[in-house]
């Protein structure tokens, strides 16, 4: 915990200006507009019997480069908005970008609502080994970057590619996805006035429903039961039609992926923002830190005081220069030798 609060003291101290001032080589990111600085390249991929498609972004000079797999978060909506976004800055300071389509989403085969959490897992991986037999591309200089779910599962995929040369998990939860959905709920009942007993009995009852649906009892007989006061505070998106078949939401529902953490060799780097509704970063934190201590490594972690899931300042409501913190780690995991530091403090 002495490295988080020491990072989130210089967080403070930072303020959302710009971090840009402390990494070498962030010159490229002031060359976002200009038109030839990058390449993209349509790319598909298999993943068993499914294939993936999306867009790979290479470096305007002569390769090999290093590599960096985008993992998306969850759901259908705005999937590819923060891959789409980094991608381009990558391949800009000299780090090839991968971006594909969701299963079942996009230009992609399959369907994610069956999907479980192994099968984003299996199909990262594939990403990952399609990258490494690419002529263009460092075959060990290839890492992750998750957000959100994504984030959650990267340092999964690494531990099933051991040729993952480092993570960045951006939001990621840790803890089970039935920890992660009552602390969000929790979280969004209370900001709709629910409180004391009818909080407690609105919560109990929601966890018996996930608790039904992932066993395969179907989903209306439970919230049947929730009190009178419930419904009218109830968060529409944590309701899925009664047709729609039981997907990653609830057939992942309580999976633990704590012993793949312990076999993390990669060094991670997680990034937070204390007023996330999503995530109990908190507790994701002390899981992975555990998980990995486990197995004999120490993630780096920054938690950005006053942001959110999306990372964006709840006071100022300014965007984080999430991008300038990313590329400065990511380079200084691609130049081992030179020391590791942020913005002047060094990590001990």
């Amino acid at each position: 915990m002495r490295r988080i609060a020491v990072l989130l003291i210089w967080m403070l101290g930072v303020g959302m200006g710009s971090t840009s001032a402390w990494a070498d080589g962030m010159d490229c990111l002031s060359r976002a507009a200009e038109p030839i600085a990058h390449r993209e390249y349509p790319i598909q991929f298999n993943s068993a019997d499914l294939v993936l498609r999306g867009r790979l972004f290479v470096p305007d000079g002569k390769g090999p480069y290093p590599a960096v797999v985008l993992l998306h978060g969850g759901g259908r909506e705005r999937l590819n908005e923060a891959p789409l976004f980094f991608a381009p800055l990558l391949a800009r300071c000299g780090i090839a970008a991968l971006v594909y389509d969701k299963r079942g989403t996009g230009a992609s085969e399959g369907t994610w609502e069956t999907a479980h959490f192994d099968d984003f897992v299996a199909d990262a991986a594939a990403a990952v080994a399609m990258l490494g037999h690419r002529t263009d591309i460092q075959s060990d200089q290839i890492g992750l970057i998750g957000f959100s779910q994504g984030g959650r599962l990267a340092p999964v995929v690494a531990v099933q590619r051991p040729e993952v040369a480092f993570i960045v998990s951006i939001s990621g939860p840790f803890v089970s996805l039935f920890d992660t959905r009552m602390y969000a709920l929790r979280r969004s009942l209370r900001q709709r006035g629910l409180q004391g007993d009818a909080l407690d009995a609105t919560l109990a009852a929601w966890a018996s429903h996930f608790k039904a649906v992932a066993a395969g009892e179907g989903q209306s007989a439970v919230l049947q039961h929730e009190p009178e006061n419930a419904p009218a505070a109830k968060p529409s998106v944590y309701v899925e039609p009664p047709s729609s078949p039981v997907g990653p939401f609830y057939n992942s529902l309580y999976h633990d992926y704590t012993v793949s953490l312990k076999q993390v060799q990669a060094p991670m780097l997680a990034i937070y923002g204390a007023r996330d509704a999503v995530v109990p970063v908190e507790e994701s934190i002390a899981v992975l830190q555990q998980a990995l201590r486990a197995g004999g490594r120490e993630p780096e972690v920054i938690v950005f005081p006053y942001a959110d899931h999306s990372l964006i300042d709840r006071t100022f409501r300014e965007r984080i220069k999430v991008e300038e913190v990313v590329l400065g780690w990511i380079q200084q995991q691609l130049a081992p030798s030179r020391p590791a530091s942020y913005g002047g403090v060094t990590a001990q």
